[in-house]
This record gives C-alpha cells, sequence and structure tokens, in this order.
C-alpha cells in the first residue's frame, strides 16, 4: 500500500477587503490488486487546526479499505470533502460535486501534455458549511469528529447511484465497513 500526501494551497483571493484563503490536501490509499480510495480535503483556515483529527478518520478508514476486497466493478473510489466557511455571496465558488462514475477516459493536461487515464472511478462530494462548519471548527474534537464521520456515512448513499452495470462491486459491504469503523 502506497499512501501520498500532497499539500496545495490557494492563491490569496481577496473578497471585500478581507483575505480568505482554502487549503487542499490530498490523502491516496492505493493497493494494486484492490480499490483506490481517494479523500480530497478542501479545508478553511478556520478549521485548519482539526486537519490532524481528519486525518486520523481518514486512515482509519483506509486500514480497513486495504484489507478488504470490494470486486473489482470500481477501481477507484474518490471523495472530495468540503469543511468551508465562504463569505456571504461567495457560495457559488464551491459547487456540490455530484455523483459519477467515469468507465474508462484517457484525459490530456492541457499545461504538460501528459495523458491521465481513469479507469472504473466513482467520485462524489461533501460538502460541510453553516451550522455544521461552526459545530465542526469550534467545538471539541469529540464533536468535530462526530460531525465528520455522521456526514461521511450520509454520503455512502451516493453509492446507490452506480450504474445498474456495475454488478462486481460489494457497496453494502462497503457501506457497512464504513459504518462500522466510524461508529468505533
Amino acid at each position: 500500500m502506497e499512501i501520498k500526501y500532497r499539500l496545495k494551497l490557494l492563491k490569496k483571493r481577496r473578497f471585500i477587503g478581507t483575505f480568505f484563503c482554502t487549503g487542499i490536501f490530498h490523502l491516496e490509499i492505493k493497493s494494486l490488486d484492490r480499490m483506490n480510495l481517494k479523500f480530497v480535503l478542501t479545508i478553511d483556515d478556520e478549521a485548519r487546526p482539526k486537519t490532524d483529527l481528519i486525518d486520523l478518520m481518514f486512515n482509519r478508514i483506509s486500514r480497513f479499505v486495504k484489507n478488504n476486497n470490494y470486486g473489482n466493478g470500481v477501481r477507484e473510489l474518490l471523495i472530495s470533502v468540503q469543511i468551508i466557511n465562504p463569505p456571504e455571496g461567495y457560495e457559488h465558488m464551491y459547487r456540490d460535486i455530484k455523483p459519477r462514475f467515469i468507465k474508462n477516459r484517457v484525459i490530456t493536461n492541457k499545461l504538460t501534455g501528459e495523458k491521465i487515464h481513469i479507469d472504473r472511478q466513482f467520485h462524489y462530494g461533501i460538502k460541510i458549511e453553516g451550522k455544521l462548519f461552526s459545530t465542526f471548527a469550534r467545538e471539541t474534537d469529540d464533536e468535530s469528529e462526530k460531525v465528520l464521520a455522521s456526514e461521511i456515512v450520509k454520503s455512502l448513499s451516493n453509492l446507490d447511484k452506480l450504474p445498474k452495470t456495475i454488478r462486481d462491486f460489494n457497496k453494502d459491504k462497503f457501506k457497512l465497513d464504513i459504518q462500522n469503523t466510524l461508529c468505533q
């Protein structure tokens, strides 16, 4: 298993006289013979102290996923987690990421010309904003963990939107494993 961390900071943008900066973290859990699980985290500066907690939760999930085989119907599961508190009027900059399955596609990077092969990838997004963001950012680590865990468990319903042609993926076992992992 290979774990990669990538940190990118978006350039500071000026919004109504104040600076608003968001970090993007990428955690990739890669197992060559099984499904790859990737988390992409976009987090507001106010919630940045909780990144260690988020990292622990993602690693706990990865320990369960790496030891199980859920089939070959989905080779990569990408979950985008947005923990944001955008200024009023700028909510449109953080759009919802709807569930989508990509069976087979080759994309060319416009800057480098590198070809990227996407094979049987399912991706969707989770957004924590508003009251949930306030609870996550300002409460104890236990409360923050409960908020994130409940949102991840709720998001597992997106797996029901997989195409009916995907038969070789045990989504019920996957959901149960994630729920058991987060409820411990």
